[in-house]
């Protein structure tokens, strides 16, 4: 009996000793709460920018921009001639391509 009574007491003595650390947790949960509070503030930030994005695109019309270009389609503009014909361009380009080509080759020779 007597070994069981010191035993207790040993335990006894060890669970005094926990309990009697007296530790607190106090700096990790204000920095827990430092945390939340900086979480907390980025989520509103980030609702109040899309808040105004969206405003700003609810508030845009194409009825300015409509309106501009109905008053110039509805004016006579002086009809624009093409002066060359577009195959004509392609058979002037062409010749250049092959005149160029030929230079080229003779220049080549002569190195």
């Amino acid at each position: 009996m007597e070994n069981f009574n010191t035993v207790i007491q040993k335990y006894e003595y060890f669970f005094t000793q926990i309990i009697s650390v007296n530790k607190t947790y106090d700096e990790e949960i204000a920095r827990i709460k430092q945390l939340q509070d900086a979480w907390t503030q980025s989520v509103l930030k980030r609702e109040n920018e899309l808040a105004v994005y969206d405003k700003r695109n609810f508030s845009l019309t194409v009825n300015d921009p409509l309106k501009i270009m109905q008053d110039i389609n509805s004016k006579n503009l002086p009809n624009l001639n093409n002066s060359q014909d577009l195959t004509k361009i392609l058979e002037n380009s062409n010749q250049l391509n092959q005149r160029l080509k030929r230079f080229s080759y003779r220049y080549q020779k002569e190195k």
